[in-house]
């Protein structure tokens, strides 16, 4: 099997997501200000794939998404 690079397109199609990851990709709303929701971004447990921008993994043990592949968004 041959490496290649996928398009954000494609990781979502195998990116589980769950009830608990904010809307428009789980159930939870947000209701504060865009700007101030937290995401995988500034959070010290995601790690980012490399290669691969804004995709990776979430280290937290006590996460849902635990070992997911994770958008940072």
């Amino acid at each position: 099997m041959q490496a290649r690079n996928l398009s954000d397109e494609e990781l979502w199609e195998v990116c589980q997501k769950l009830p608990t990851d904010f809307e428009p990709h789980g159930q939870r709303q947000w209701l504060g200000p865009r700007e101030t929701r937290p995401d995988c971004a500034t959070c010290r447990w995601f790690l980012e794939f490399f290669h691969v921008q804004g995709w990776g993994a979430c280290g937290n043990s006590d996460s849902p998404r635990k070992g997911m592949l994770t958008c940072w968004e």
